[in-house]
């Protein structure tokens, strides 16, 4: 439905697929029924009734946007395919990025983690993939896993500073990033770093590597 611009949930819905409107860029306007008792829209956003998870983004819906520091999940493909989003700011209770959640953002330029901590938080399998555009990550101060091809080819980033909270990094994770030159870890909890996770990185000039007895793959 690539035209479709508009949604409206009724009271009865009670599960929304993570995959529900993925190639519906149009999407302008979600709006759930007050009497739903699973989920609500806050400004053409959906989160489950009690704001800990934000399900669903609408597509087309343009600029900046803050995930309200009252979510602690977001779903899986929630931001997917949503190429009109310039930058996200991640509020601070979030403590789990979905799997391919800004997947495909091609507008993405910046990302900001905000800094928690007491929530130890994770990125998730292919979160960033293919942000062609993203050119700065802020992964504040309780990062503590970053999974397979979370930032697969986002060619702009130019440096990458870890928080000391960091433990594993995935395979694949920061590939085909050519105009990468510093990467550092600021801590000691780094335990492994997973095969080909910088691989095609060929313009990294500066690698500060810290860790615990920590493993890095081939």
């Amino acid at each position: 439905c690539t035209s479709l611009k508009s949604v409206s949930i009724g009271s009865g819905c009670t599960s929304i697929s993570t995959t529900a409107f993925l190639a519906d860029k149009a999407l302008e306007t979600i709006t759930v029924s007050a009497d739903n008792t699973a989920y609500k829209s806050v400004d053409n956003v959906i989160y489950s009734k009690d704001g800990k998870q934000l399900v669903l983004y609408p597509k087309s819906k343009e600029g900046a946007f803050v995930v309200p520091d009252t979510v602690t999940t977001i779903n899986e493909y929630a931001f997917q395919n949503c190429d009109k989003l310039t930058e996200v700011t991640i509020g601070k209770n979030v403590a789990t990025i979905g799997n391919y959640s800004f997947y495909n953002c091609d507008k993405l330029t910046k990302v900001t983690i905000k800094d928690n901590a007491d929530v130890a938080k994770t990125i998730g399998y292919q979160a960033f993939y293919n942000c062609l555009v993203l050119a700065e990550v802020d992964f504040g101060n309780n990062v503590t896993s970053i999974d397979n091809y979370a930032f697969y080819s986002c060619y702009e980033l130019k440096s990458l500073v870890f928080p000391a909270t960091l433990k594993t990094i995935g395979y694949y994770a920061f590939a085909y990033i050519d105009k990468l030159t510093s990467v550092k870890f600021t801590g000691n909890a780094l335990t492994s770093i997973g095969s080909q996770a910088f691989y095609d990185c060929d313009g990294i000039t500066e690698l500060s590597i810290t860790g615990n007895n920590a493993t890095i793959g081939s």
